[in-house]
């Protein structure tokens, strides 16, 4: 501090008047001030306070004021590596961070020392100051959303984060806009995670699920395309729908694939609500395009969500719009008469 040259406390007193806000500005204004001297000036200035001004006094303005510190720590069982899951990093930030150490690091602690730990980031092989500013906006974005999911009040996260960053998050976390737009169909969401990739790696999907097609492209056709082998074109797939699963996190993906799974079942049925044993490869093959990508993404195989979407029969699967305790009570009747007299409901 001493070699910082002016500090922005002239005295003890004028230290302990700005309360909770003492730590965070000694931090931020003073280069080199880390979290572990900062905590050990607090307590410094603390026991010299009850010393001189006495301790009912220094009691009251801790109270009335949680520090930053206290405020940050109901994240202290989060680690980074926890914080920052579903967020969409570029991918230099992405290798530099990719070490335990930095991973298992407390968010509280990179919230608190922001600074520092953005020093010790920068030194990282290529790591450069896009990564080094991207790193700090999503800190700064993550602190207020994670504090308000943890119950803590408005008023508290916009103290804070301006004591901790130095600017003024007025409202809390509902100033902190949240990326992730809501969407009411599975194609909007589909949509939305698409337009997390690069525009080719976009199309590349698109086109291998038959999005806004007649049919899906096969490796070949979409390299002959680019000039490029299958291999590639395999690959840029594979990068494309791993960002995709990295934000589907933050979306709920599942849930639409469900919404959207009765229309789906009924076109690849015909209408009829029932598919035959031999006609169940080439039904699911013809299954839109925006639900075999949803389940690629959820990890849910074609045939895992046909027993999610119809019911296994003697000779097939049945489903809407067709009743399964009509289809056996038919089957029943079968077995008995030697005809079928179930017909499917108009």
């Amino acid at each position: 501090a001493a070699e910082a040259g002016a500090l922005p406390f002239a005295s003890v007193g004028d230290y302990l008047a700005a309360g909770a806000m003492a730590v965070p500005i000694m931090t931020r204004e003073v280069r080199h001030f880390g979290a572990k001297t900062a905590r050990e000036l607090d307590l410094l200035m603390k026991k010299a306070g009850r010393a001189s001004y006495g301790a009912a006094q220094t009691v009251a303005v801790v109270e009335d004021h949680p520090s930053p510190r206290e405020i940050v720590d109901v994240l202290g069982h989060l680690s980074l590596g926890q914080a920052i899951e579903g967020e969409l990093l570029s991918a230099r930030l992405e290798k530099g961070l990719a070490i335990p150490e930095m991973m298992s690091t407390p968010f509280s602690e990179v919230a608190l020392s922001l600074d520092e730990f953005l020093a010790s980031l920068q030194r990282r092989p290529s790591i450069g100051r896009t990564s080094v500013k991207e790193m700090a906006f999503l800190v700064r974005r993550l602190t207020p959303r994670l504090l308000a999911e943890h119950g803590v009040a408005d008023s508290q996260i916009t103290q804070t984060c301006n004591a901790m960053f130095g600017e003024e998050k007025a409202g809390g976390a509902a100033t902190v806009a949240d990326d992730v737009p809501s969407h009411e169909t599975l194609a909007a969401c589909l949509d939305w995670l698409l337009s997390q990739c690069e525009q080719r790696d976009r199309v590349v999907v698109e086109r291998r699920f038959g999005l806004g097609l007649t049919s899906p492209e096969t490796l070949e056709e979409i390299g002959f395309d680019y000039s490029v082998t299958r291999e590639r074109i395999r690959q840029i797939e594979k990068r494309a729908l791993k960002r995709m699963r990295i934000r589907m996190r933050r979306v709920p993906l599942a849930d639409h694939v469900t919404s959207a799974s009765e229309a789906a079942w009924v076109s690849i049925s015909d209408g009829r609500g029932w598919i035959t044993n031999r006609q169940v490869d080439v039904a699911l093959r013809n299954l839109d395009g925006s639900i075999q990508l949803a389940l690629e993404l959820i990890g849910t195989s074609l045939h895992g969500w046909l027993a999610t979407t119809a019911t296994r029969a003697a000779y097939g699967w049945v489903g809407p719009p067709v009743d399964p305790i009509q289809v056996r009570a038919a089957a029943v009747d079968r077995n008995r008469h030697g005809a079928l007299t179930f017909s499917p409901p108009h």
